[in-house]
């Protein structure tokens, strides 16, 4: 299905219940996390926070799918810069806490993230609960073949050429198939508007995506990289979102090829 253009409804807003837009372009999720912002004064850590809730509940039911317990589980977690990084910090968190045993693999050298960042305050906590952190910056990330599930929280939509450097290593590290990838928001690498590879590009078993599904992932050249995709709510308000995608909770929602919510599906 092709993303329609916006249409402004009476509050300027593309994607609010008047507004045919189901699909958004990089720009315009950035508009829609900057009017939760600033305009319905709910701090980023929240709208994280959300995120990462629905994606450690996408990452047990993959997990499960798989047969294995949240105990029994070893979970490598590569986390790029941006609030998408920060996203995988935070999911870090959740699965640490579910009795996961996580490794967080971080391909930001010390010092690398914005003072006082969403990120930046993820990775704080992280450190404060003992979560362990290898600084994954200057080599190859050190994978173990004994994982079970790996994610991808390396690139979001702010990406706009192929990623270099350590951000290319790591996705690079997730093309063994031996271990299935769950991918925050989209696969890292791929072009979030045009559904093509801007080079080296994660292929996933699932993408969750945030806020809405974004623009690229209804192409069909997205297909062989997504995996299953499911969306999650991070706490935007419902006058933001389409009628037909749920707002709350933050919980996977199952899209089908169109991207749109399965009817009956959780959340929904």
């Amino acid at each position: 299905m092709e993303a329609r253009p916006p249409r402004a409804d009476r509050s300027g807003v593309p994607g609010s219940e008047e507004s045919p837009l189901q699909h958004l372009t990089a720009a315009d999720s950035r508009e829609l996390d900057r009017r939760a912002i600033e305009v319905h004064r709910i701090p980023g850590l929240i709208l994280m926070e959300h995120a990462s809730i629905g994606l450690a509940i996408g990452a047990l039911e993959l997990l499960g799918e798989r047969g294995v317990a949240p105990e029994e589980a070893r979970v490598e977690i590569l986390c790029g810069p941006g609030n998408n990084g920060g996203d995988g910090l935070a999911v870090g968190r959740h699965l640490w806490n579910r009795g996961c045993r996580v490794t967080l693999l971080d391909l930001v050298p010390a010092g690398g993230r914005p003072r006082g960042s969403d990120a930046d305050r993820q990775r704080e906590i992280n450190d404060a609960l003992g979560i362990p952190r290898i600084d994954a910056s200057t080599g190859p990330p050190p994978l173990s073949p004994r994982a079970s599930l790996r994610i991808d929280a390396i690139l979001g939509t702010g990406i706009s050429r192929p990623p270099g450097g350590a951000l290319e290593r790591g996705v690079r590290a997730l093309l063994d198939e031996r271990v299935p990838v769950l991918s925050v928001d989209l696969p890292s690498g791929l072009d979030p508007d045009r559904g093509e590879p801007l080079g080296a590009t994660v292929r996933a078993a699932r993408t969750i995506t945030l806020g809405l599904p974004k623009q690229g992932l209804a192409r069909p050249s997205a297909r062989p990289f997504t995996g299953a995709v499911s969306y999650v709510p991070i706490g935007a308000a419902r006058t933001e979102i389409p009628a037909n995608y749920p707002a709350f909770p933050p919980v996977p929602c199952p899209l089908g090829e169109d991207l749109l919510p399965l009817r009956g599906a959780s959340g929904a």
